[in-house]
């Protein structure tokens, strides 16, 4: 039986784990989701099947052209296994994809100006996924990491947006990369 400590300690590394992976898919930071899966990991999304680095890989080039990607995860459960080296967790996920639209651009049959009469708001088309992560994680060589993933969704939209766009990256130039509270442990 695991004791109490290890197992809280064993699920605030898996919670991190994915924060890691919200924050390198909207920084698109290769490197840092390395850290999130094992080697090994295959992956089940809706679209695409196979190991992690072919889904980034499939995914890195649809991403690109968003300008914004926002993704957070919430509702967390995890179920750790007796023997504390592997676990199973489900946790919610809400995707926020934004395109900004360009002068004269056709946008839900009006045409949107690229910026709007308030200082800084645009106008754009956000991708809006709802689904949840089912994972398997094991505790290798001291290291948790997600060794299966499966992505089911549960709502996907699609709106024209207008509002603020501010100052987050989806590079190693975000500000977040100065702070030592975003960095690996």
């Amino acid at each position: 039986m695991i004791e109490a400590t290890s197992a809280l300690e064993a699920k605030q590394l898996i919670t991190e784990g994915l924060y890691r992976y919200c924050r390198a898919i909207d920084r698109m930071d290769r490197e840092l989701l390395a850290t999130v899966f094992h080697e090994d990991a295959p992956v089940d999304f809706p679209y695409y099947s196979g190991s992690w680095e072919g889904f980034v890989d499939w995914v890195w080039p649809s991403h690109e052209q968003f300008a914004i990607h926002s993704h957070q995860v919430t509702n967390i459960l995890i179920e750790l296994q007796s023997d504390g080296h592997g676990a199973e967790s489900e946790s919610y996920v809400t995707a926020s994809l934004w395109q900004p639209a360009t002068d004269g651009e056709e946008v839900d049959g009006s045409v949107a100006p690229g910026h709007d009469v308030v200082a800084g708001t645009r106008t754009g088309v956000e991708h809006c996924v709802r689904a949840r992560y089912l994972d398997r994680w094991s505790l290798r060589d001291g290291r948790w990491a997600i060794a299966y993933r499966r992505c089911v969704v549960d709502l996907q939209t699609i709106s024209t947006t207008t509002g603020l766009t501010g100052e987050g990256r989806r590079d190693r130039l975000d500000p977040s990369y100065r702070s030592a509270a975003a960095r690996p442990a």
